[in-house]
């Protein structure tokens, strides 16, 4: 899923206020979220992405999560909606969705790759 898309979705399915601004800004908090906490463990070779100022020029990026795990981004996209509009019902029950969308991710990328070996010591 590109950036694109991910904000065409959230838009398409949940009308809001907010500019591709503020979505960039939080699909990049999510993107480091995901480098950090799953991606960076594991021993595939990536160079870290950079998730700061992204802007209209970024929008056919490929996000890092792929299908079929890359709904996530529609569910965090619409759970900030949800909380930035003070919908906090929604917005527990969005983010309870993705919550559960991003465990089901880690644990895929878990049962699938190599963790990382340079921090494992030898007794």
């Amino acid at each position: 899923m590109t950036i694109h898309q991910a904000i065409e979705q959230c838009d398409m399915l949940q009308g809001n206020p907010y500019g591709n601004r503020e979505k960039l800004l939080w699909l990049s908090t999510l993107e480091a979220k995901i480098w950090e906490e799953i991606i960076s463990r594991y021993e595939k070779k990536r160079k870290k992405p950079v998730f700061d100022g992204w802007g209209d020029r970024d929008m056919g990026k490929t996000l890092l999560a792929e299908p079929p795990f890359d709904e996530l981004y529609v569910l965090y996209l619409t759970a900030q909606v949800d909380f930035h509009n003070g919908e906090m019902n929604r917005y527990n029950n969005a983010a309870a969705r993705f919550n559960q969308a991003f465990a089901e991710f880690a644990r895929h990328y878990n049962r699938t790759h190599m963790p990382k070996t340079d921090n494992i010591q030898n007794y």
